[in-house]
């Protein structure tokens, strides 16, 4: 049967690699639109989650680090170093700007630090030793032709570009790495705007570490008892937060285009199955005039249709895998992860059921042509 298979599909080759190359567009299309919500999605969990700290201080009544304003008063870290098991508070500010270079404007947040708080990974350069020193994110560093090296004006101040990070970027918002004195001589200065300036904390965040051998749960609890004013979270619980956003936010239409896209790639795989079938019904009628029966047809029209989608699925894989692999290099504002999670499964279970429609709704026609017209030449 295998062997009849490969044969009826190399009969007309290129009606089958043109079967296999829509199949494949339609489905790496299908992963593509997916992968886009599950990266947007993973770089909104990432950044809160490799950050160097065992629980992160907000301001009462924040749990986010993306799109959230947290402000924590000059107190909050003599309070923390009071508390039993905490071991150090390192202070974290993050900052909106508009970053404007050569008449291009991008939103940025700045990250502010002291100790923890640096990007975890870097793709060059290195990270900040002195002052008047940045990192960037990668998009920042594509979107306006940046490298380790070059010098850059941050409201009216010059720093320089001395690394490039990679996984900093959430809600199409690059991120930038600043020493936190760096931002306090800002501020002293008065070059902030007063709008800015009113509305930018000083303090946003603390990222505490806890003593060696100190239960977490206990320090925190310790935190949330003795300081009013803040909320405790884990890294972890940071990202999930940031996550849970982002579904909120953007989920519905995210849904409807990745919906949206799996009814059109069904809608191609039914039809392309369902019209490859109808096309070769004289060669059905031959099988069947040589004397194959009606369950030999119906196995060779399924397995036909799953060898095609086996090979088409092959093909979008790679090609959503190159796809999104393209798309980062382009903007790498954009994270595309079309093979996460369960999109493969899910994508395979969609493709493999509607070919199997698309090949089975023929059948009837299949089944009911009279062998006798072969032979006469009459249409089948």
């Amino acid at each position: 049967m295998l062997r009849l298979v490969l044969g009826t599909l190399l009969h007309q080759p290129g009606r089958t690699v043109l079967s296999v190359l829509a199949l494949g567009a339609a489905i790496a299309v299908m992963l593509l639109f997916g992968g886009f919500r599950s990266g947007l999605y993973s770089q909104l969990r990432d950044f809160p989650e490799q950050l160097q700290a065992d629980l992160v201080v907000s301001q009462a009544g924040v749990s986010n680090l993306a799109a959230a304003r947290s402000s924590l008063p000059q107190k909050t870290r003599k309070a923390l170093l009071a508390v039993p098991g905490v071991a150090s508070a390192h202070a974290l500010t993050v900052l909106p700007l508009i970053f404007r270079r050569h008449g291009i404007a991008t939103p940025v947040q700045v990250i502010a630090y002291v100790d923890l708080g640096a990007p975890a990974e870097l793709d060059s350069g290195r990270h900040i030793e002195v002052a008047r020193e940045i990192v960037i994110d990668r998009s920042l560093a594509a979107d306006h032709d940046l490298s380790p090296g070059d010098r850059v004006d941050v409201l009216g101040w010059s720093f320089e570009v001395v690394g490039v990070s990679r996984g900093t970027a959430a809600m199409f918002t690059p991120a930038v790495f600043a020493r936190f004195s760096d931002l306090v001589d800002l501020f002293l200065s008065g070059d902030l705007s007063e709008e800015l300036q009113a509305d930018a904390p000083l303090l946003s965040h603390m990222l505490v570490q806890v003593e060696p051998g100190a239960e977490l749960a206990a320090a925190r609890a310790g935190i949330e008892r003795e300081l009013a004013w803040v909320d405790v979270h884990t890294p972890a619980e940071l990202g999930a937060a940031d996550e849970l956003m982002g579904r909120r936010l953007l989920g519905p239409v995210l849904g409807l285009l990745v919906g949206l896209s799996y009814v059109i790639g069904a809608l191609v795989v039914g039809l392309t199955l369902y019209g490859s079938v109808l096309a070769r019904i004289r060669d059905f009628a031959v099988l069947a005039a040589l004397g194959a029966g009606r369950r030999r047809l119906v196995s060779l029209v399924l397995l036909e249709a799953l060898a095609v989608s086996a090979f088409a699925f092959l093909l979008g894989l790679i090609a959503a895998s190159s796809g999104a692999v393209l798309i980062e290099f382009s903007q790498p504002d954009y994270l595309v992860s079309p093979l996460a999670g369960w999109a493969v499964p899910r994508t395979a279970a969609v493709v493999f059921v509607l070919a199997l429609l698309g090949a089975s709704a023929p059948l009837r026609r299949v089944l009911a042509v009279d062998p006798a017209l072969v032979f006469r030449g009459g249409p089948c």
